[in-house]
């Protein structure tokens, strides 16, 4: 049996003062006709006091308010302890805050063990559990009993799990008609529903973290870190390095909840730039952060159609050469009309003019950089002239190829097709260089939140964790296997509890979900029928005693 309102049992405590107060045993009462005659020795010896019987509609009226106070905490009946229901589904938020440490261990392991010895004073330990884990690996066959232990193996992340965990849980809520939907989150889930309850652990976190990292090299090299104080701290050591150069200073701290920004200056930067608390707090992953110089690679964006191969490239060197926010967009079209006025483009017009032979003459350029030239076509079709004004490239059998202008936007016409040269390696590298020239963005250091992972990323080095974690759910320096180039990723900082520790009358909405239950019967109306049964029997047993006379 189970209690699902456990707070009306207290109420047994003031019962059962008041049943022994009327059972203890009193002195009777006898009537005298004149107080003098009690002076004297007593006749006999004086009665001792004990629990005694209560009258049978006395005893009657303590039955009906005992089985009032038990039908209020409602009790539920079962055929027995191993008997199950649907299964309840549990998600447990492995997000950055509830990452952070509590008592020697994460947040979300810690809460998982106080709503597991939470529900299983309501459930039996064989209920079924379907656990879910937010970034998810899927669905896992677990029972009231195990799933916290499999909680405890999992791994931290530096995630934002906000917007995912919404979704899972909307997701659980729809797939499932019955059973309850437990939620291990301090995030606020924005919505309610009769069988969602929610757990999390109370507390304050404390912690400094690095909350933003950026940088610039002109005028003068100089790092901008934005620190957040959620402690009680007033100062931290903080270093910031880039190649053999390091920066180290002790800062004084803005109060809890707050922010500030610091500024640290170099004499030049090398590639790399990273930065580091020396603290002890409950999120490590926070404590460090890393900017990479990179270049600003365009955006490719054909608006004419083009040849398979030339369409393979933009492909590969867009998965290659990922742009950013402020990469600029590079227009592919086939007539002098469509170019995009002072933006940058390319231009390859419909290869219809006179065939060129012989031998390629290649200015010296970056378009034309680390390209075989001597192994080229002996053989091209052209698209005739190169528009006025440009500046050529490359010259075949006197007739102009390719040709540039970087007046107003660098722009780059190819005025040629040979099918045979698309399957060279040195068709890549041309085409690579074209889009870089011309898209060219200034080199900037770059950070990236852990959303923008990719699975081609490995490790290089990571920021301190106090359990092994998974690529991409923590932050640091990646690299690709590939090409070997370098990203920083960084966590995206907030660390504030929402203040949610526990779906309130949780018992209620776990008994009242649809199937969420083991197979068993609700007590709480059979007993309060039972005691009004009580009580009117009690009123028909009552017996008015009559008042004894004094005589004279």
């Amino acid at each position: 049996m189970t209690f699902t309102s456990p707070f009306w049992l207290f109420a047994l405590l003031p019962w059962a003062g008041v049943v022994l107060w009327l059972l203890w045993g009193r002195r009777r009462k006898t009537p005298v006709a004149f107080l003098d005659l009690w002076k004297g020795p007593a006749l006999q010896k004086p009665a001792k006091r004990a629990l005694q019987p209560p009258p049978i509609f006395l005893g009657l009226a303590i039955l009906a308010m005992l089985l009032a106070l038990l039908a209020g905490s409602r009790p539920r009946a079962f055929a027995g302890r191993g008997g199950a229901g649907k299964p309840i589904t549990i998600i447990v938020d492995r997000g950055m805050s509830m990452s952070a440490m509590t008592g020697g261990q994460f947040r979300f392991v810690a809460a998982a063990k106080a709503a597991s010895a939470e529900l299983l004073h309501a459930e039996s330990s064989a209920t079924p559990v379907e656990l879910l884990t937010v970034p998810s690996d899927g669905v896992q066959a677990a029972d009231l009993s195990s799933w916290a232990a499999r909680v405890e193996k999992d791994s931290p992340t530096a995630l934002d799990t906000q917007a995912a965990l919404q979704e899972i849980v909307r997701d659980r809520l729809a797939a499932t008609s019955g059973g309850a939907v437990v939620v291990i989150s301090d995030r606020q889930l924005g919505f309610d529903d009769p069988r969602l309850i929610q757990f999390s652990t109370a507390g304050m976190i404390d912690n400094i973290a690095i909350a933003k990292m950026a940088a610039r090299e002109t005028p003068s090299p100089q790092v901008m870190l934005t620190l957040r104080n959620d402690s009680d701290r007033r100062s931290a050591s903080v270093k910031v390095t880039s190649g053999t150069l390091s920066v180290a200073r002790t800062l004084d701290l803005p109060p809890r909840g707050g922010e500030r920004n610091y500024f640290f200056d170099f004499a030049k930067f090398d590639t790399i730039i990273a930065a580091s608390l020396d603290v002890k707090d409950d999120q490590p992953a926070d404590d460090r952060a890393w900017l990479v110089r990179e270049g600003s690679y365009p955006k490719i964006e054909p608006r004419a159609p083009v040849s398979a191969e030339l369409r393979r490239m933009i492909d590969v060197y867009s998965h290659s050469r990922k742009p950013s926010d402020e990469s600029q967009t590079v227009a592919v079209v086939d007539a002098e009309a469509d170019l995009p006025g002072e933006k940058p483009a390319v231009w390859i017009p419909p290869a219809t003019g006179p065939l060129a032979h012989g031998a390629v003459t290649a200015a010296n350029h970056p378009v034309t950089a680390n390209v075989n030239w001597s192994a080229f076509s002996a053989q091209v079709q052209t698209a005739g002239p190169a528009p006025r004004g440009w500046t050529p490239l490359l010259t075949m059998d006197g007739q102009v190829i390719v040709a540039l202008r970087a007046e107003a936007a660098r722009q780059v016409w190819v005025g040629f097709d040979s099918p045979a040269w698309a399957a060279t390696p040195d068709f890549v590298v041309f085409w690579a260089n074209v889009f870089t020239w011309v898209g060219a963005g200034q080199e900037r250091f770059a950070g990236y939140p852990l959303a923008k992972f990719e699975p081609d990323w490995q490790p290089m080095e990571l920021a301190p964790a106090m359990k092994a974690p998974a690529a991409g759910q923590w932050p640091g320096l990646y690299r690709t296997k590939e090409q070997g180039r370098m990203r920083a990723f960084n966590p995206v900082v907030d660390l504030h509890p929402h203040g949610t520790t526990q779906t309130p009358r949780w018992r209620e909405k776990l008994a009242d979900a649809e199937g969420s239950t083991r197979a068993g019967y609700d007590l709480s109306a059979p007993l309060l029928l039972l005691a009004i049964f009580a009580l009117i029997a009690s009123a028909l047993k009552w017996k008015r005693r009559p008042l004894a006379g004094i005589h004279a």
